[in-house]
Parts: C-alpha cells; sequence; structure tokens
C-alpha cells in the first residue's frame, strides 16, 4: 500500500473557545529527496548526476506546489464555514455550520 499523507490545517481560538479544522489527503504521491544527496548536490561534489539532480529538483517544486494547492483549497473551505456561520449563505448553510 502506498504512503498517504494527510495535510491538517486548522484555525484556533487562543483560548481554545473556539476551532475551525479541516483535513485532507494530499492527492498526488509525495517524495523526498535524501538529505545526504541534497548536500551533495548543494556543494556540487559532483557525485550527483545531472539527471539526477534534475529529478531532485523537479521533486522539490512538485511538493512544494501541491502542498500549497492543498493548503490553499483547506483554508477556503474554513472562510467558507467561517462565513456559512455568519450567515452570509443563506440559512440552511448557516444551520450546518453551527452559531460562532
Amino acid at each position: 500500500m502506498a504512503e498517504q499523507w494527510i495535510v491538517h490545517l486548522s484555525l484556533r481560538h487562543s483560548y481554545g473557545i473556539r476551532e475551525f479544522a479541516r483535513d485532507c489527503a494530499v492527492p498526488v504521491a509525495i517524495e523526498f529527496n535524501s538529505p545526504r544527496a541534497v548536500d551533495e548536490l548543494k556543494a556540487g561534489i559532483g557525485t550527483v548526476a545531472l539527471e539526477d539532480a534534475v529529478v531532485m529538483m523537479k521533486r522539490r517544486q512538485i511538493r512544494r506546489e501541491v502542498l500549497r494547492a492543498t493548503a490553499i483549497r483547506l483554508a477556503e473551505q474554513i472562510a467558507d464555514t467561517i462565513e456559512d456561520a455568519e450567515g452570509w449563505h443563506g440559512e440552511d448553510r448557516q444551520r450546518a455550520a453551527g452559531s460562532l
């Protein structure tokens, strides 16, 4: 079974009075570079082949973009829930979101 990563985003009141939280599975597999390979790449030792360096940099960029997009989507869902509770989107959504 492939690894599954979950992004958890929460908006919490400093005194713990109220919390809005969302979880979402990362939609693609996240791959990690080994710290040693990254160190060698940054140092320019030459033990990392050009093709491997390109793969490592692409892996880093894809991971950043996927995590950023996932976090933005979760933040938008939390904002919608708050707006629903405030009554911006009609009574049916306000009841479902609960009161603030």
